[in-house]
């Protein structure tokens, strides 16, 4: 009775170590299938060419970064135009799209900071942010001086360059002559009470964007 049982478990134990021996082949067939199906992956994913993106900017010949300070130390009626002019310089791999925003202004001595420069400093947004473009056409039309930003190429093909100017202009007589007469009593009263400060500051982002 003995010998039968021995006999017995004996057969049992051989079939559980050939079922657990059949199942530790089939678990490493699986996983060096997925392993297999995985590098190959990631081989291939390796083997696709990068585009090369590289934009600069240049203000006659030095580089600067996209953003962009423009202080106008003293306006006034009748001044001579002012002039900032950058280049883009589109080096990369893909065509690329400039655009002008305008962060903040200051306006004798009045701040106006822009929807897109609240929330490019982290700044909790009101309903009463004045957008970049709403104060680009303000300051193109609101005031007896006129300011604006005009980029010769907003789409840049691969290895070309695109010209970016902004511009202030103020004409001793602007055909308002109720505007004339207030900012230009503004201008003079804010440059007595604070000589070491422009008169206007601008504070501008020059964004570019793959075009897909």
């Amino acid at each position: 009775m003995k010998n039968k049982i021995k006999i017995i478990l004996n057969s049992i134990k051989k079939h559980v170590k050939l079922r657990h021996l059949i199942l530790l082949i089939v678990l490493l067939a699986t996983n060096t299938f997925a392993w297999f199906i995985y590098s190959s992956k990631i081989n291939t994913d390796i083997a696709v060419k990068v585009k090369a993106w590289k934009v600069s900017f240049e203000a006659g010949n030095t580089n600067v970064e996209n953003y962009v300070n423009i202080d106008i130390d003293n306006a006034y009626p009748g001044m001579d135009d002012y002039n900032y002019s950058i280049t883009a310089n589109n080096n990369s791999d893909v065509k690329t799209k400039v655009s002008v925003i305008l962060l903040e202004a200051n306006i004798l001595g009045n701040d106006i900071l822009t929807k897109e420069g609240k929330q490019d400093s982290n700044q909790e947004l009101t309903d009463d942010e004045l957008t970049s473009e709403e104060l680009i056409n303000q300051l193109k039309n609101n005031y007896p001086f006129k300011t604006t930003f005009n980029i010769s190429n907003e789409e840049m093909d691969i290895n070309s360059t695109s010209e970016l100017n902004i511009n202030l202009t103020w004409p001793y007589e602007s055909g308002n002559d109720e505007l004339d007469t207030e900012y230009g009593i503004k201008a003079y009263e804010y440059k007595q009470s604070n000589p070491d400060s422009p008169s206007i500051k601008l504070k501008v982002l020059f964004k570019i964007d793959q075009i897909v």
